[in-house]
């Protein structure tokens, strides 16, 4: 079978490089929940990760109830379903095939670990997704840009404070362009997420996140509404600019004005 031209324009950027993709399939396993759960792959292409991931899950003990791969190129779900057949893996697994757009798919399941070498351009949808259905995702492991996961790592934006309250984070490793085909324009890296079950993490929370970032130069008394500033118990933190702030400052900030 000929090779599959890749799109670029949906973000068509596939890992061929064999000894990252062990690591990859390695870094899932060794973090597959001990109770029962589904595993939901976004993109998963032509099965370059899928494939030998699967034949790992196969002898795993802790195998996953169900494979859901969420793949919206026929070209690819053809030739997935192909290599699916021939390495017989459809005999170890309930395996179902979903070609809806990520951002349209309704997690049906109640333990999800969710990974995906996902295209960068719907990384928005993705963070989404995991507050939308954030008390069905147990685990996560995902590629994203390096600039994106540095964001995630640091406390001094919206994205940060709120994936740092979320989930348990770890970092992984970090992906040269050369190991794609063809090569994106900027590195990627790898990071796992841990589901903390904390209420926190919710749409309110966020968007309160963002409100005060949105300028984050300015005190926080003009930031905030009136209304807001009279529910605040600590005066002193009017006086002080987002960035500056401690996370357990910005909650209790949040907690005197709302809850999720």
């Amino acid at each position: 079978m000929l090779p599959i031209r890749k799109r670029k324009s949906i973000g068509q950027h596939l890992i061929k490089d064999k000894e990252l993709i062990e690591r990859i399939c390695d870094l899932i396993v060794y973090n597959l929940p001990h109770e029962e759960f589904s595993f939901f792959e976004i993109g998963p292409g032509e099965g370059n990760i899928t494939i030998p991931l699967l034949k790992k899950l196969r002898n795993s003990e802790n195998k996953p109830s169900k494979i859901i791969l969420n793949e919206i190129d026929y070209r690819y779900l053809k030739k997935l379903k192909e290599k699916i057949e021939e390495e017989k893996i459809n005999q170890y697994f309930n395996i179902e095939f979903i070609t809806q757009e990520f951002q349209k798919v309704k997690f049906k399941e109640k333990r999800i670990f969710l990974f995906g070498n996902i295209p960068f351009y719907i990384t928005g949808t993705v963070f989404k997704k995991l507050i939308q259905d954030y008390d069905k995702v147990v685990k996560v492991v995902i590629n994203l840009q390096k600039e994106v996961v540095d964001k995630i790592l640091n406390l001094d934006n919206p994205l940060g404070v709120s994936f740092n309250i979320g989930w348990n984070i770890v970092e992984g490793m970090i992906i040269h362009p050369s190991f794609y085909d063809p090569p994106p324009k900027v590195f990627s890296q790898i990071i796992l997420l841990e589901n903390k079950h904390n209420p926190l993490f919710c749409l309110k929370f966020v968007n309160f996140l963002h409100k005060i970032y949105r300028n984050k130069k300015k005190m926080l008394k003009n930031v905030l509404t009136e209304e807001e500033i009279s529910k605040i118990k600590d005066e002193s933190l009017l006086s002080e600019r987002p960035f500056n702030l401690k996370v357990n400052q910005i909650v209790q900030l949040y907690e005197n004005i709302t809850k999720c």
